[in-house]
């Protein structure tokens, strides 16, 4: 049984600017599947160099269900896959830039085939991640419509996490606190 799969990132732009170069435009596609399917480029370009519009939107470009050669086709930079210690998963990391911070973008694989990926960035306070969290569910609400929210709380951990149905992947954000360490996790995954 595989997991939901989350990202932690930061957020160092205003909350104007982060709407606007995430929501204005047609450039993502249908508002409710993940957009056109664009074939590979010529020649792998480093996922480093989309925008954070298209980092945030990465779906339209990498679909749910793509090979791992795909992949390694499309985005250079990505690590060779490494065994999970559940069965036939794996998964391959790539370096970013996302709202300006270092990130890594995980992404994972049942036998070839990719079924989850998310970003993750390091330390955030937990204001900039309930910031965070609530600007993320603006923007994916914009395109994906009314989301459904979970809450959970075990002990000194509480979390919360928002899900979007599209057409052939879910998109998935979740705030979480345990003692006062917080993040956000962030991605698209196979329903």
């Amino acid at each position: 049984m595989r997991v939901s799969v989350f990202a932690v990132l930061m957020l160092v732009l205003p909350m104007s600017s982060f709407l606007a170069g995430c929501t204005s435009g047609d450039d993502h596609g249908d508002q409710k599947g993940g957009g056109q399917e664009i074939g590979p480029p010529e020649v792998a370009q480093p996922v480093q160099t989309l925008p954070d519009t298209s980092k945030l939107y990465l779906i339209d470009m990498l679909p749910i269900g793509t090979s791992y050669s795909e992949v390694q086709q499309r985005f250079s930079g990505v690590s060779e896959r490494m065994p999970t210690a559940i069965g036939e998963l794996s998964r391959a990391t790539a370096p970013v830039q996302i709202m300006g911070r270092p990130a890594v973008l995980e992404l994972n694989f049942e036998r070839n085939t990719l079924y989850s990926y998310y970003y993750r960035l390091e330390e955030l306070s937990c204001n900039e991640a309930q910031d965070l969290y609530e600007r993320l569910k603006q923007v994916y609400e914009q395109r994906y419509g009314a989301y459904n929210e979970e809450r959970e709380t075990d002990g000194a951990y509480r979390a919360e996490t928002s899900y979007w149905a599209a057409v052939g992947f879910d998109v998935v954000a979740t705030y979480g606190n345990q003692s006062g360490s917080c993040r956000v996790a962030w991605g698209f995954q196979e329903q």
